[in-house]
């Protein structure tokens, strides 16, 4: 998007330089014809143009330079004008108000303001004192200088913004108040209680390089806040990306929020998949490559200030181009996920047609040959038979082993409940089933929920020597929990083969799974399927 022109402030700033040289040329012919040191004419220019050139080096809103600039011109008026802490009144306002010569709440505008208001009006006071009003000496010396300290202190204390982001729109604000107000506290206190004051030409050199530490200060924080938009939306795409899209806009549009002071900003962002951008009218549009990917609502001067916008639009480029990134993962993960699901299904078809042709088909020949081997080892030469008769029922419970943990039948649709009450009541140990909330989910997952039951029984049973399990299921809208527990021996290895092949199940249906074998403190295996792909 084409940033505003910049004509106007552009001309502005070339009237503002010229008007504070031409100051500073009259105020140094004052100071010279007074018979001022030509060291501190120069400090006192350079002080002068010093806060001129913050005004116009600071990327800031047009209010915030003109105070800043506005105290440039009152320090540079102090020299041929009786004003000489005019300049102060005016600096409580640009501490206070920074960034954007705006209050942001009533209280501390008011505070900021009247603060402001005292100092100028102590200084005409002292201006234009009427004749017979007499003040003591130590309040003449050190009244203005305690008044505008206290200012200037409460004003650096307003800027303070909880949570303000970045730490350069508070910090600068709070260093300027307290180190400008706490020198002049210190000189009026002095003042005030009669005690021996510093030099007056240490105390004016020292407010000098005070003021011009502030002017390089107020340049340095100024920039730091145009810099600091970008800098945020990029660590906020870094913090959340792994969160899902609409969680990333919100934050995105959170932190931008934040950094450009505005409660009602929008952020609307291209969709990632189509690329189609509705972007409101009179938004702040970004595009990348020639395309719309981001648009932004404010209401905040500062996105209409190029020194911000453009940093800005950068990062935001940079989210948008990471919000597409984001979506194809997303999608790609999502696809893998479903060919990963229709595996897991297909593997539990493949198993039931298996299990039903041994059912079917072998069984019942092992059991027709042992019972007809049966009636013939009872002859005289049954030795031979009977050993083959041995082989027989030891293939028998080989069969009914593997068969043990397949599907009885098909599950889905709430059927788990039943079929693993089956399982465990099978079991030579005593077992519960606990059911929370409403099992009932698609076929490969109430599947594999009943192959890791079985598996985690089987190892119980076998390994763990337990002597009680308790199968635990919980329903939910979005997925499916299991939890196995047993009292046995506990200090499962989950690299085994049999948990190895539980998590692979699990993770293949984008579950998550976890195994907690304490030795001698049992064994919980837990996992939780997603009910839907991806």
């Amino acid at each position: 998007m084409a940033h505003p022109p910049r004509g106007r402030p552009a001309v502005a700033g070339t009237v503002g330089a010229l008007a504070l040289v031409a100051l500073a040329a009259v105020g140094a012919w004052a100071e010279v014809t007074a018979g001022t040191a030509p060291r501190m004419v120069a400090l006192d220019v350079c002080v002068g143009l010093a806060l001129g050139a913050a005004a116009l080096l600071s990327p800031v809103p047009v209010r915030q330079r003109v105070l800043v600039g506005g105290a440039g011109a009152a320090w540079l008026l102090a020299s041929s004008l009786p004003v000489p802490t005019l300049h102060q009144a005016v600096l409580v306002l640009a501490v206070g108000w920074f960034p954007d010569g705006t209050p942001q709440r009533r209280l501390r505008a008011v505070l900021v303001a009247g603060g402001a208001l005292a100092v100028a009006g102590w200084a005409v006071l002292v201006t234009v004192t009427p004749a017979g009003l007499t003040l003591p000496a130590p309040v003449m010396r050190g009244g203005g200088q305690v008044l505008a300290g206290t200012a200037l202190v409460t004003a650096g204390l307003c800027a303070v913004h909880r949570r303000a982001r970045p730490v350069a729109r508070s910090v600068f604000p709070l260093a300027t108040g307290l180190v400008l107000g706490g020198f002049l506290l210190l000189v009026g206190v002095s003042a005030l209680a009669a005690l021996r004051p510093p030099h007056p030409a240490t105390v004016l050199v020292g407010w000098k390089v005070a003021l011009l530490l502030a002017a390089a200060g107020h340049v340095v924080a100024a920039h730091a806040l145009t810099r600091a938009p970008g800098r945020l939306v990029r660590d906020a795409i870094t913090q959340h990306r792994d969160r899902p899209a609409t969680a990333r806009a919100t934050a995105l549009q959170a932190v931008l929020a934040d950094a450009l002071r505005d409660p009602g900003l929008r952020v609307v962002v291209a969709d990632a998949r189509t690329g189609r951008l509705e972007a409101p009218h009179g938004s702040h549009v970004v595009s990348v490559d020639g395309r719309p990917v981001v648009a932004v609502t404010t209401t905040s001067p500062l996105l209409r200030d190029p020194a911000v916008a453009g940093p800005l639009d950068e990062a935001l480029g940079q989210a948008a181009r990471s919000f597409e990134l984001a979506a194809s993962r997303e999608d790609h993960v999502a696809a893998l996920r479903r060919a990963r699901s229709r595996l897991v299904a297909t593997d539990q078809r493949e198993r039931r047609r298996l299990t039903q042709r041994l059912q079917s088909d072998v069984l019942p020949d092992l059991a027709g040959a042992t019972a007809r081997l049966t009636g013939l080892s009872a002859e005289p030469q049954g030795d031979a038979l009977a050993i083959a008769l041995a082989e027989l029922r030891h293939a028998q419970e080989d069969i009914a082993a593997l068969l043990h943990g397949s599907l009885p039948y098909e599950v889905g649709g709430g059927r788990l409940v039943e079929a693993v009450s089956q399982l465990v009541g099978s079991l030579p140990v005593p077992g519960s089933v606990e059911v929370a909330g409403t099992v009932d989910g698609p076929v490969e997952v109430e599947g594999a929920a009943y192959f890791l039951v079985a598996e985690a029984l089987a190892n119980a049973v076998k390994h763990a020597q337990a002597d009680r399990v308790v199968v635990r299921l919980t329903g939910g809208r979005a997925s499916l929990g299991v939890r196995v527990t047993d009292d046995g021996r506990g200090g499962a290895d989950p690299s085994g083969s049999g948990l190895l092949g539980m998590r692979e199940r699990v993770a293949a249906l984008g579950g998550t799974w976890r195994v907690d074998s304490v030795p001698g403190g049992g064994t919980v295996v837990e996992a939780v399927l997603p009910l839907g792909p991806g």
